[in-house]
């Protein structure tokens, strides 16, 4: 049995940091062997979750060096497909400073908080999220003028960091970063340089280097001034009522994606929720101010079209976490009561498919096939209200 023990102190991490429990010759012997033998090692450390290899990371220059490599870390993941353990909540903020409530979907509040602000480098123009993917944040300095703004891509697990300068009109950066697949990761830019003619430039941090796009990107879609979403090697813009579009990153192509019918004559549609967990890609649709009657759709992994996943009922909510809303009839002058509330995540678990809801003051989650609901976080009071942004 092996004690770990980290000099706490002074911050170091040595070799010496192995202490085996007792002073015995053979205990040392199997300290030093399992310490020491790098394949012995790379076993064991692939069959513990994330939170562990992260503790493990001080233990010794040789267990960090090899839990760091990118070969051990498509390892990891591919033995342990990562399922979701909590939701980046950026608080509403109007200065350089931006600040995080972290959400454990789990409902538990034991383990240590990732992050709570951007602190991982002292930019003076202040730093927010423009979008993350699988855990990567993309970042900017936001203050800077438009055309001298930074991006940083940064891993809050491990703390690493990577800058990427760029001289252009950016309308929009997506990240692109499927750990299954590869331990490297693409950033596309969008911009302009006319009133006519979008641009999309790659960059990836295989070759560090940039492309230019041959892609051509109509100027009539005002859907790239928002991030896409990354899924089956793909970004995904959405454009209601219309045909969207997706982006074939590898084959350089941009491609027509089918959206479901919408009921003819409905006013006030909007997308409730866009998004991907653990290999589906999920859309909510709604009409009006208040509806709690709607259809998960996913779409087929061919792009054939979307289908009706799950159909939700919400109207517990209501009960559950009443709110007085002025009834929409100017003649009764009456209350009702009804729930605000937004969807942050369609949580695809094999075994108990949920949604992750905001509802005031709370975060909630509603399990799909057995129709329970459970509070699952209390929302600090400056986190409450809308404008909230959620990242994962």
């Amino acid at each position: 049995m092996l004690c770990i023990k980290n000099n706490l102190d002074t911050g170091e991490i040595s070799d010496d940091n192995l202490l085996p429990e007792n002073s015995s010759t053979s205990s040392s012997s199997s300290a030093y062997i399992i310490g020491h033998n790098t394949d012995l090692s790379t076993e064991i450390l692939l069959r513990l979750p994330l939170k562990s290899l992260l503790e493990l990371k001080y233990v010794s220059k040789q267990w960090l060096s090899l839990i760091s490599q990118p070969h051990f870390v498509r390892l990891h993941c591919l033995q342990n497909r990562p399922s979701i353990n909590g939701l980046f909540l950026v608080k509403p903020s109007y200065g350089k400073i931006q600040e995080f409530e972290f959400i454990f979907l789990d409902g538990k509040h034991t383990e240590p908080v990732p992050i709570k602000t951007l602190a991982f480098v002292n930019d003076p123009a202040g730093l927010r999220v423009e979008q993350s993917c699988n855990g990567l944040l993309c970042c900017s300095s936001f203050q800077s003028h438009i055309s001298k703004r930074i991006y940083y891509i940064y891993n809050p697990a491990t703390k690493h960091y990577r800058m990427i300068p760029t001289s252009r009109m950016i309308c929009s950066v997506s990240l692109a970063y499927d750990p299954l697949k590869s331990p490297h990761y693409k950033v596309i830019f969008i911009w302009k340089n006319d009133a006519v003619n979008y641009h999309m430039e790659i960059y990836s941090s295989e070759t560090r280097s940039v492309r230019l796009s041959s892609c051509h990107l109509p100027a009539s879609k005002c859907m790239f001034y928002t991030s896409g979403v990354f899924w089956n090697g793909s970004l995904h813009w959405i454009r209601l009522r219309n045909s969207s579009c997706y982006f074939d990153i590898d084959r350089d192509a941009l491609k027509v994606m089918p959206m479901p019918q919408t009921i003819d004559g409905n006013n006030g549609l909007r997308v409730e929720y866009f998004g991907v967990c653990r290999g589906h890609m999920h859309l909510i649709q709604m009409y009006g101010t208040s509806m709690t009657h709607f259809d998960i759709f996913e779409m087929q992994s061919d792009y054939s079209g979307w289908t009706a996943k799950y159909s939700i009922d919400l109207e517990p909510l209501t009960y559950l976490y009443p709110q007085p809303v002025l009834d929409e009839s100017v003649f009764s002058g009456e209350f009702l009561y009804r729930c605000r509330f937004s969807v942050l995540l369609v949580n695809e678990e094999e075994d108990s498919p949920s949604l992750v809801l905001q509802v005031p003051n709370k975060i909630v989650s509603y399990d799909i096939r057995k129709k329970v609901f459970k509070k699952i976080h209390d929302l600090s009071p400056v986190a409450q209200g809308d404008g909230m942004k959620i990242y994962r």
